[in-house]
Formats: structure tokens, sequence, C-alpha cells
């Protein structure tokens, strides 16, 4: 993808996954690929106070029976990570930097554990895609290298199951709700308390 095609937009998704009375048929190809692709990842968490708190992910895989794992490193997500301890709710936006393409997903059962040999080589070659994504939008060769770099011993597995699914792409309609998730019991509970946090990672 060249550095100067078009932005995407939200009206993009929206018109591909519009929300309707039949089931939401869960995360299609083309979302899985995206999450996949070696993209910008932030999750937002709440607090002990309930006030969102951010923290950057490395890598995406998505697992079996449409389980997001988003790969994060402890360390720089020291105070994120002991929030979810507390409340597994989790908001996770997935954005590809040539075009700003922005997909969030929402779940409120996120689980910790460790990173797994396929966790370790899925974030080896997300993080050579981004790197080379940043090299690509002109950042330069010794920043993207530096900010893609990390130490696979710090990894760690945060994976919830998506209950909702939305646009964060910049433009008008961005924060709106796509059919592209299962729709749970917890929906609305969950959207209401990630309002918050919707607005940090669309802003981040």
């Amino acid at each position: 993808m060249s550095r100067l095609d078009p932005p995407f937009t939200p009206e993009q998704d929206i018109a591909a996954y519009p929300l309707s009375g039949s089931a939401d048929p869960g995360l299609t190809a083309d979302v899985v690929a995206l999450c996949q692709a070696g993209v910008s990842i932030i999750f937002g968490v709440r607090g002990p106070d309930g006030a969102p708190i951010a923290g950057l992910g490395l890598a995406c895989r998505i697992t079996a029976g449409d389980r997001v794992r988003a790969l994060v490193l402890r360390r720089p997500n020291e105070e994120a990570l002991q929030a979810l301890m507390r409340d597994s709710r989790i908001a996770a936006t997935f954005t590809r930097v040539p075009d700003h393409r922005s997909i969030q997903l929402k779940g409120s059962d996120a689980v910790m554990g460790a990173a797994t040999p396929e966790d370790l080589r899925a974030a080896s070659r997300q993080a050579r895609a981004y790197r080379d994504a940043l090299i690509d939008l002109e950042m330069g060769d010794n920043y993207s290298i530096a900010y893609c770099s990390y130490d696979p011993s710090d990894l760690v597995a945060v994976e919830f199951t998506p209950l909702q699914a939305f646009t964060q792409t910049p433009g008008p309609g961005a924060g709106t709700r796509l059919a592209i998730a299962p729709a749970g019991a917890a929906d609305a509970a969950t959207h209401d308390a990630h309002a918050g946090a919707d607005h940090d990672s669309h802003n981040a």
C-alpha cells in the first residue's frame, strides 16, 4: 500500500457492515486480516476510579471462536494490566497506518496469560510489517526501527471475546457500531462502561 493512497472513511465500513435486526455474523475475514496485519493497537480499560486507562499493543492473533488475542508488553502497560485484573472489560482499537482505517472491538471477559511460541512468531512478523509501514510513510528508518523494537520476554497475551465492533476511522460517522461482532446480553452495559475508552482510543 502506497503512502499516497487515499484515506479510508467511516462510511466505507458503515456501508459494508450495517446493523440490522438479524444476528451479527461474527468477525469477518476482512476484519481478522486487518487485526493481524501489523497495525497500531490501542486498548482501553477501566481504572479503580472508573476512569479509562490506555495501553499499547504490539500484535494480535484471532484464535478459534473469534477470540481476540492482543499481545502487549508488560512493563510499559503495567497500570492498564493491573486494572484489567480487577475489571475484565476492554476496548481495543486496530488502526491501519497508511489509510487510517480503524476498527474497535469491545469485550467483557478479558484475561491475561503467558505468550506462546505462536504468539512470539506473530509478534515478530507484525512488528516488522508495522516498521515497514512507518518507513514507507517516511517516518525515518531509525525512528521506525526503534519504535517497533521490543523485548520478547516481556510479552503477555490479553485475550477476550468481542461483543461489539465500531468504526473509529477519523471522519463523519466515527464511533458507529458495525455488524461484525456477535452481540451478547452485556451489549448495553459494555457500551456505556467504555464510552470514555472510545474517546481515548479514537484520539490517541
